[in-house]
């Protein structure tokens, strides 16, 4: 069984209280979509942003496991380009960083964006599978609450 099948999916909203301070809080997804207005705002994650957070997990107790790669057309790679791609760029962030990998993505993929990140806590072993636009999926709401929130206070994720 995949993970992502069993695991709720739940939304990164940015929320804004009386006090004018803001606050990220995780929804599940038919919460927000009921309460567009009380659930805040999606947490905005683009491709150069799951770069960060996957640099960011790496600094902070996580290991990544992949990346979820789409093409040009917007379509998943072939499973098996999508492996080999993965641990090429897993290897160049794990060993130069984020801005190698970005270079990377740059020259020798320029038609791959990442579209996802997954990352397990190296300590409790929770998964967390984030995605574009806020998505994330985890059975460890918990944990990926504290992530999100430390990545998003520290990194400014918009």
């Amino acid at each position: 069984m995949r993970d992502d099948v069993t695991m709720p999916l739940l939304i990164a909203t940015v929320t804004s209280s009386a006090a004018r301070t803001e606050d990220l809080r995780l929804v599940k997804r038919s919460d927000a979509r009921d309460s567009e207005t009380s659930a805040g705002k999606p947490l905005l994650l683009g491709h150069l942003d799951l770069i960060r957070l996957a640099s960011f997990a790496i600094t902070n107790e996580f290991s990544v496991l992949s990346f979820l790669l789409f093409d040009s057309s917007f379509g998943l790679l072939p499973p098996e380009d999508q492996e080999l791609t993965n641990d090429e760029l897993l290897a160049t962030l794990r060993s130069y960083g984020q801005s190698e990998l970005i270079a990377q993505l740059e020259d020798e993929f320029p038609n791959l964006t990442i579209v996802g990140i997954k990352i397990r806590h190296n300590l409790d072993g929770a998964v967390l599978d984030i995605k574009k636009n806020g998505f994330v999926s985890t059975q460890a709401t918990a944990s990926a609450q504290m992530f999100m929130t430390k990545a998003w206070r520290e990194l400014r994720l918009k």
